[in-house]
Parts: structure tokens; C-alpha cells; sequence
């Protein structure tokens, strides 16, 4: 998943082209997070990458961070297990059917 969305922190290890029948995972990079990841093009710090992965995070997932808004006025963490908490929210799933789930903004995963 990493090379997929974000192209420029993922490991040389993890493009090589055997890893995807497509080639390279950094080639299905959708277009909207290479304007995130331009932002930071200079940067190299891994503060700086944690920036980007969690702003492209927030902006591919808005059902779900306001799905979590609403839980955590109600459950402390948002959850019935907030020692399982992770930042900056958990995904909401909407449905699934045998191994696969779609969350609340739609993404099959």
C-alpha cells in the first residue's frame, strides 16, 4: 500500500517490478496525492513524510474522520477499545462480504 499511494517514501526494495503485476507499484500512485507528496518535495524528514501520509490520509477518508468525531463526544478514544486506538482516526466500515470490506467513503479494501 505504501508504494501505491505514496511513490517518493516508499523503499527501493518495494518497486521492484516483481512486487506488482503493473510494474512498479509507484506507477498506480493516484494523481490527487502527488500534489500532497509536491508539497514536500525538498524535505526529507520523516516528520515531513508522516505529514504528508496522514494529510493524504485525512483527505481520502472524510466519512470516516467524521464517523470517529461523532464516536469519541460518546466513547473515550471513539471506540469500545481505545488501547487499540490509532492516529489520527480508525476507518468506519460500511459493509462487507466474505473477504472483503468496503469502508464508508466507499473504498473496497
Amino acid at each position: 500500500m505504501l508504494g501505491r499511494d505514496y511513490p517518493a517514501l516508499t523503499p527501493k526494495y518495494m518497486m521492484h517490478p516483481s512486487l506488482s503485476s503493473t510494474g512498479p507499484r509507484a506507477t498506480t500512485t493516484p494523481t490527487n496525492s502527488n500534489a500532497i507528496i509536491a508539497m514536500f518535495s525538498g524535505s526529507k524528514t520523516a516528520s515531513d513524510y508522516f505529514h504528508v501520509a496522514q494529510k493524504h490520509y485525512e483527505a481520502r477518508n472524510p466519512k470516516s474522520k467524521s464517523q470517529h468525531e461523532v464516536a469519541a463526544r460518546h466513547l473515550p478514544g471513539g471506540n469500545t477499545r481505545s488501547v487499540l486506538h490509532g492516529s489520527p482516526f480508525p476507518l468506519s466500515m460500511a459493509s462487507g462480504r466474505g473477504n472483503r470490506v468496503i469502508d464508508l467513503d466507499g473504498h473496497d479494501r
